[in-house]
C-alpha cells in the first residue's frame, strides 16, 4: 500500500513538472527495489516461523513419547533396566562443576540407536507381504482375470 502511495506521489510530481521522466523512473525503480527487499524478508520470516512451528510440534511429540517410555521403564526391575542400558547406551560422559554450596553433575548420553543404520525392511513395516497380496487381488479385479485352481 505504501508503495502505491509513493509511486502515486512520484507520478504527481512528474505531472506537475517537479521531476523529469528519468528521475521519475529512477525513483519508481528504487521504491520497487525497496519493496522487493521487504517481500524477501517477509518470505524468509514466514519460512522461519513455519520451521519453528514444525519444531515445536516435534518437540511436543518427543516429550509425549519420552513420558510414555519413562513410565514404562519405571515398571521394570533393576536387572531389566541394566539390560536396556547395555543394549541402547553407547557412551555416557559425566562432568561436574563446583557450585555455590555443592557440585553440579552433568551427564551426556550417546545412544547406539541410529535410524539411518537400520535395514530398509525394518523401516518399511512388517506388513509388506499383506500389501503384496492386496495389490495382486486389486490387479486381478481390474483385469478381469481370475486366479486359483479353476482356471481354463
Amino acid at each position: 500500500m505504501n508503495l502505491e502511495l509513493s509511486i502515486g506521489r512520484i507520478e504527481e510530481a512528474f505531472e506537475s513538472g517537479a521531476y523529469s521522466k528519468e528521475k521519475m523512473e529512477e525513483k519508481i525503480a528504487l521504491k520497487r527495489g525497496e519493496q522487493n527487499k521487504i517481500d524477501a524478508q517477509v518470505k524468509e520470516l514466514e519460512a522461519r516461523l513455519m520451521q519453528i512451528g514444525q519444531d515445536d510440534m516435534e518437540i511436543q511429540k518427543l516429550k509425549k513419547v519420552s513420558a510414555q517410555v519413562k513410565y514404562r521403564i519405571d515398571k521394570y526391575d533393576r536387572h531389566m533396566k541394566k539390560l536396556l542400558c547395555q543394549l541402547l547406551v553407547d557412551k555416557v560422559f559425566m562432568t561436574r562443576t563446583k557450585g555455590v554450596k555443592e557440585y553440579k553433575v552433568h551427564a551426556e548420553v550417546h545412544l547406539r540407536f541410529n535410524p539411518d543404520k537400520l535395514p530398509k525392511s525394518t523401516t518399511q513395516g512388517r506388513t509388506g507381504q499383506s500389501h503384496k497380496k492386496r495389490n495382486n487381488a486389486r490387479f486381478l479385479d481390474d483385469t478381469g482375470l481370475s486366479g486359483g485352481d479353476d482356471q481354463n
